[in-house]
């Protein structure tokens, strides 16, 4: 459990996730998932809004990894309601100093010992703009390799990028998953050896890039934008 939080916290810190100035907060970061029965486990947080003023947030899913994707669905919960599991992105606001639940359910109604690793972003829409970053786990999945001390080093440019990206010190590389600001699959990727790829068909917008290793251990989750 050390390592795995070891794991999970240099995720963290790789995302860049939010300075001490922030006023709001997501309480544990990273969140493990505790058994409910034999098919549900769920990741719950804490999250507080420290200013004294009225705050909009919005909330979005990002399924960084599901195995087996077919039979588990991962609805989510916030302050106030406890969303159908389509529902990827939501907004809600609370009140000065308010707090509330923040967490996901892995439902495996058919035991299939599924498990799941998901990005939860927040973003604050009233002005100052601002956003966190927390990482669920849900079940023990494969996440970062411990045997790769170097993976940290991977760096992707440019950001933001036009018709391609390319990554440094990406030797240990295998895959790539490409996803957009929804949570969306939007193609998977063999390591290429000049390590360009190209960006010809996405739009414009923001993405997070997810780096395996030969094992299918995520090395790296890298955030760029599109322009």
């Amino acid at each position: 459990m050390t390592q795995k939080l070891a794991a999970l916290l240099c995720l963290l810190f790789c995302l860049n996730l939010a300075s001490a100035q922030q006023s709001f907060s997501l309480s544990p970061n990273p969140v493990i998932g505790t058994p409910i029965d034999d098919t549900a486990v769920e990741a719950l947080a804490t999250f507080s809004n420290l200013s004294s003023s009225t705050v909009t947030f919005q909330w979005t899913r990002v399924v960084l990894q599901m195995d087996p994707d077919t039979n588990c669905i991962l609805p989510v919960t916030d302050p106030y309601l406890h969303w159908v599991p389509s529902a990827f992105r939501k907004n809600f606001t609370l009140e000065p100093n308010q707090e509330g639940p923040l967490g996901l359910t892995l439902y495996d109604f058919d035991q299939t010992g599924c498990c799941a690793i998901v990005l939860m972003k927040v973003k604050r829409l009233t002005p100052p703009e601002d956003s966190l970053e927390g990482i669920y786990q849900l079940r023990d999945c494969q996440l970062l390799a411990d045997s790769e001390p170097d993976a940290p080093g991977i760096q992707l440019f440019p950001n933001p990028a036009t018709h391609w990206f390319a990554l440094q010190h990406a030797e240990k590389v295998a895959a790539l998953t490409l996803f957009n600001a929804d949570g969306r699959l939007i193609r998977r990727m063999e390591a290429r050896p000049d390590q360009h790829y190209p960006l010809i068909t996405e739009p414009a917008g923001q993405y997070y890039l997810v780096l395996e290793n030969t094992r299918g251990e995520t090395l790296r989750v890298l955030e760029f934008f599109k322009q």
